[in-house]
């Protein structure tokens, strides 16, 4: 959902500072918006990093137009400049996932919900790379995904796997006291991934090897 404003809006105004990436509310065409800067990194020779983030920035709104074909809320995208490395996109006004699973409003339905976006996603070997409930947003009943700053292309199990781990332990650490819901985002991610099994099979290799590391 884009949010109108009638009243004068706030001119590039810091909102988030990432590993990747820094995040601005602007102003695009009478519009509340979201500028994504993609950061140089110093430690890295100059040609070298301006070649990966330009590489990363591509792929990040090529992954997030392919979700959007195929059904997956994320933020409209305005505007790609990939000489400043910046992308203008729809701003959400919603809440984290995180909050409304943590409150449990809806929460079972919502995570039964969230593990069906991510077994869209594998299914079409997309690897989103930071799944978070954070990186959630829900907004007039719909569930948007946002930060495809670590996202990818992949048909390998291995990485699917890493993919839900990472989901998991997220999971794990934000609403600890409600990981029992986990449970739902798997029956859900289940219903639309027909690999799940060996996904999941995966995933919990994957934390075996943590264990005893």
């Amino acid at each position: 959902m884009t949010f109108l404003s009638a009243k004068p809006l706030p001119n590039r105004m810091l909102i988030k500072i990432g590993a990747e990436a820094q995040l601005r509310l602007i102003t695009w065409k009478g519009k509340r918006a979201v500028e994504k800067f993609r950061v140089p990194k110093g430690y890295r020779i100059p040609a070298l990093d301006e070649r990966l983030r330009t590489s990363r920035i591509r792929t990040e709104v090529k992954l997030m137009t392919e979700a959007r074909t195929l059904g997956i809320f994320v933020p409209i995208i305005y505007d790609v400049d990939i000489v400043e490395n910046k992308i203008i996109m729809e701003h959400i006004d919603g809440k984290q996932a995180k909050e409304i699973i943590s409150s449990g409003a809806e929460a079972e339905d919502l995570c039964r919900r969230i593990g069906s976006i991510v077994g869209i996603l594998h299914s079409n070997h997309i690897i989103h790379g930071d799944l978070t409930t954070s990186n959630m947003l829900v907004s007039d009943g719909d569930i948007y995904l946002i930060d495809f700053s670590l996202g990818r292309k992949s048909q390998g199990v291995e990485d699917k796997g890493v993919d839900l781990h990472l989901l998991k332990e997220a999971f794990s650490s934000a609403h600890s006291e409600r990981f029992h819901l986990f449970d739902h985002v798997m029956a859900g991610y289940g219903e639309e991934c027909k690999t799940a099994d060996a996904i999941v099979e995966r995933m919990v290799a994957i934390e075996g090897r943590g264990r005893y590391t």
